[in-house]
């Protein structure tokens, strides 16, 4: 497309500068016409008028014709540039193209070769009978990895009929030193309900507590009482040392920080 640009425009421009050498002599001849006029003497100056209006007009043809030349040939200088450039830029692409086309035929032959080679030695394991012992190996670590993990958690009793062995679960936890919300019980007591839903016992796990905190609750009676549990939750129930200064209520078991620490062993399945 740049080539039959470029050919047009030197068309144009050959043209064009016929179209000037015409008028050239256009011009010319209205000159030579008007001088034989003035040298003759004659009165007829509206024929003087056209001559001189008809010779004014053909020099400004030719101006712009002259301009026209001018920025045709810029256009076609720009042409021939442009295609010096897609022609350096095709020919950087065509040599990209072909070094990535010969990495890529690198990398297939490399392929190939490594499939050969496995076939070759797939071939000389059947023919040695030494393929079975391998199938053989693959089955026992495929059932190896499907069997669950080993464990030496055993729980030989619970309250609910005795589910798998496999779905044994140990679940521990802490009310948090910040977090336990206590609620004030008889005149020296506290109570607090556990959440554990959590852990997703399917059934009433085993729960073991004690009370964690910054002092006194060595004092406190029901420390590992557990009340009402199940597979969600549990309760408790403490009451303060009997000495002064030990009651627990009035928020001093917050300033103490008590809470509850405990640890779950049930079934999820």
């Amino acid at each position: 497309a740049v080539v039959s640009t470029q050919s047009t425009g030197i068309r144009v421009i050959s043209n064009t500068v016929d179209h000037m050498m015409s008028l050239y002599k256009l011009v010319v001849l209205c000159a030579a016409l008007a001088h034989v006029q003035c040298k003759r003497g004659g009165n007829n100056s509206a024929e003087i008028d056209d001559l001189k209006s008809l010779l004014l007009n053909s020099m400004q043809s030719i101006v712009s014709l002259d301009e026209l030349v001018t920025e045709l040939a810029d256009k076609v200088a720009r042409l021939t540039t442009d295609m010096g450039d897609t022609k350096d830029f095709m020919s950087t692409m065509s040599t990209g193209v072909a070094k990535k086309l010969g990495g890529l035929r690198e990398d297939v032959d490399s392929t190939i070769d490594g499939l050969e080679m496995t076939q070759t030695q797939l071939e000389h394991l059947q023919a040695g009978n030494d393929l079975e012992p391998i199938l053989e190996r693959l089955v026992s670590l495929e059932e190896t990895v499907s069997e669950p993990p080993l464990t030496d958690i055993m729980i030989t009793s619970s309250e609910d009929d005795t589910p798998d062995s496999k779905c044994v679960r140990v679940c521990a936890g802490t009310t948090g030193r910040k977090s336990t919300d206590w609620t004030n019980y008889s005149t020296r007591g506290l109570t607090l309900t556990v959440d554990i839903s959590a852990c997703e016992f399917v059934g009433v796990p085993t729960v073991t507590t004690s009370i964690e905190g910054r002092g006194y609750h060595w004092r406190a009676t029901g420390t590992s009482a557990v009340y009402n549990t199940s597979n969600t939750q549990f309760t408790m129930y403490l009451e303060g040392g009997r000495e002064g200064g030990h009651n627990p209520q009035g928020g001093r078991a917050d300033e103490w920080s008590w809470n509850v620490e405990w640890i779950a062993v049930g079934y999820t399945c």
